[in-house]
């Protein structure tokens, strides 16, 4: 019985990484979840904007990852820092998202065309530990504001 129990729990944890998609490019997938890489971007100088890239089919735990980014920023921040929810099933999401170079669910900081990416550590924390994702983006955006 107990054996039926772990390999249900194990192929229901499968499931749930696999429903997400959320591993960004092979190149992409090689960089930690707080590694600032070069990009591209049109972000004013002074800006900070963030970015949560999903499907249009979303887990609990893609909801969440958005749900508690927007609550930071509306809470924390006033809503002075710009956030945007890109649907990569969307034409204009798909170009977004070749733009930043992501091809999954992503949750990314940007600044004068760096981006931080916060991606395995909100999806790690947002169901679970909500209050660990919190912290981590107010402190994230706390140092890029000093920068």
């Amino acid at each position: 019985m107990k054996q039926i129990l772990t390999i249900l729990a194990f192929a229901t944890m499968a499931f749930s990484i696999s429903a997400c998609n959320n591993q960004a490019k092979e190149e992409s997938s090689k960089t930690t979840a707080q590694e600032v890489v070069k990009t591209d971007s049109n972000t004013k100088a002074a800006d900070i904007s963030v970015y949560y890239f999903h499907f249009t089919r979303r887990c609990v735990t893609c909801t969440s990852v958005e749900n508690i980014t927007k609550d930071v920023l509306e809470k924390d921040y006033n809503k002075a820092i710009a956030f945007k929810s890109v649907n990569l099933d969307d034409q204009e999401g798909q170009k977004l998202a070749e733009q930043f170079n992501v091809s999954g669910q992503t949750l990314i900081i940007v600044k004068n065309g760096e981006q931080t990416n916060l991606t395995n550590f909100a999806f790690l924390n947002a169901k679970n530990k909500p209050e660990a994702l919190k912290a981590k983006l107010v402190e994230t955006i706390d140092n890029l504001k000093k920068q």
